[in-house]
């Protein structure tokens, strides 16, 4: 399966998710997309080097560590991200630089289940529920802020 540019899929998932799925001018469905559209980050920080995500999904699973991306994923598809000091946004950046944000697309096809671990933080756990229309999957969007656990002051 070819990998697919999170960050080229941005700019129609916009549009997509925002309402019809349809193109308007021949009723026709508009393409496949993804189950989920899932950001994570840490409050105020870079995310750690071992900041893994595990999707358990009807065929199967499998995880994202952000220090080593797997060479040939099959529905876990992250772009990782940084914030520029003069303009504030995001940006691509290459791996081994600090990462504020990872961007992931999850081609799941249906529901799933996302643990997102990460050393100093507790884990997360989330049941993701696919929706779909007349076309079939319509995209919806995550965010997993890790926060660090109360220390009790």
């Amino acid at each position: 399966m070819p990998s697919r540019s999170v960050l080229a899929s941005l700019i129609g998932l916009a549009a997509l998710t925002a309402g019809c799925t349809k193109d308007p001018e021949y009723e026709e469905c508009i393409g496949d997309r993804p189950a989920f559209l899932v950001r994570v980050s840490a409050r105020a920080e870079s995310l750690p080097d071992d900041t893994r995500l595990k999707v358990q999904y009807g065929a199967g699973e499998e995880e994202y560590l952000l220090e080593q991306p797997p060479d040939a994923p099959e529905v876990v598809f992250c772009t990782l991200l940084s914030r520029q000091v003069d303009a504030g946004s995001m940006i691509e950046v290459e791996a081994g630089a600090p990462v504020q944000e990872l961007l992931c697309e999850l081609w799941t096809q249906g529901a799933a289940t996302l643990t997102v671990r990460a050393t100093g933080y507790p884990a997360q756990e989330l049941n993701l529920r696919a929706e779909r229309n007349e076309c079939g999957i319509e995209t919806v969007d995550y965010h997993v802020v890790l926060e660090r656990a109360d220390a009790g002051g």
